[in-house]
């Protein structure tokens, strides 16, 4: 059995709050909540501006917002995160190009996976 991606594409718009338990493409406009137990990928097309919480994050597209991440958070030459970031020894990448405008804290391991109920109270 393959693994289900979820795909938010190019000329969608979403908002609210959004739970996923396998990976996440966002290529289209997302607002609110984001959560999901696998990779989430902002595309070169996305704009998202939303609390997102997930083990791995790679971001080409805008990402307003704050993020807590387990195990990994890449911005490309074209990804921008203007927020701050949440993490428990997460591997942080910055492209060439790529923006990021916020902090980053370092928490023990809070559990990150499916919630982003913490974030708000954190930032």
């Amino acid at each position: 059995m393959s693994e289900k991606v979820t795909v938010i594409a190019e000329g969608t718009e979403f908002e609210g709050k959004f739970t996923a338990n396998g990976p996440m493409i966002i290529d289209g406009k997302c607002k609110g909540e984001v959560a999901s137990q696998d990779k989430i990928v902002v595309g070169k097309t996305g704009t998202v501006e939303a609390e997102i919480s997930t083990p791995r994050i790679e971001i080409s597209g805008e990402l307003v917002g704050n993020v807590k991440v387990d195990e990994e958070i890449i911005i490309n030459h074209t990804g921008k995160l203007k927020g701050n970031i949440l993490h428990s020894q997460a591997q942080l990448i910055i492209h060439k190009g790529g923006l990021f405008l916020g902090k980053s804290m370092e928490c023990e391991k809070p559990g990150i996976r499916g919630t982003v109920d913490s974030i708000k109270s954190t930032a």
